[in-house]
């Protein structure tokens, strides 16, 4: 008679099962792999966070650089490395980064409060205060106020 299709023979189960076993196998590889990229990112953005303490920010930009090129960009990485640009007077490339990180992620107000202060620190003081003025809306706190009320003395100085 006609064989079922849930009948197999002998070594199309046994190819079967050695798939099947593989497949659960590279799996469990793959979660190990991004484990392990996930521990190195953490420990890289520890390491920059330690030279950025220690006024080596330009080592913690080519940490960051590194894990990134390996491992692919991470918040806490971008706002680090973000700081670490504001450190070395470069704050336009860290506005950059936090822009970036604010497309995926626009109501992370501690990033847009980041991003105020490093637009401040460029110069940029009417988009620092329109970004401040989304982070009040946020969370409305003393910091934030008084970071916003810093930017409208700087403001009136550099106009008048």
């Amino acid at each position: 008679g006609h064989r079922t299709a849930s009948a197999m023979t002998p070594s199309a189960n046994a190819k079967a099962n050695f798939e099947d076993a593989l497949a659960g196998r590279f799996e469990s590889l793959r979660e190990r792999i991004v484990d392990a990229s996930r521990q190195t990112m953490d420990y890289s953005v520890g390491f920059a966070k330690h030279e950025l303490a220690k006024n080596r920010a330009q080592n913690a930009i080519d940490i960051l650089n590194a894990a990134m090129g390996q491992h692919g960009e991470a918040q806490a990485a971008l706002t680090i490395r973000a700081r670490a640009y504001a450190k070395l007077g470069q704050p336009s490339k860290g506005i950059e980064d936090l822009r970036r990180l604010l497309e995926d992620r626009p109501s992370q107000f501690v990033v847009r409060g980041n991003l105020a202060m490093l637009l401040e620190a460029d110069g940029q003081i009417r988009e620092a205060l329109r970004e401040i003025d989304l982070v009040l809306e946020q969370k409305d706190n003393d910091f934030y106020r008084s970071k916003k009320a810093r930017m409208l003395e700087n403001l009136a100085t550099t106009e008048n």
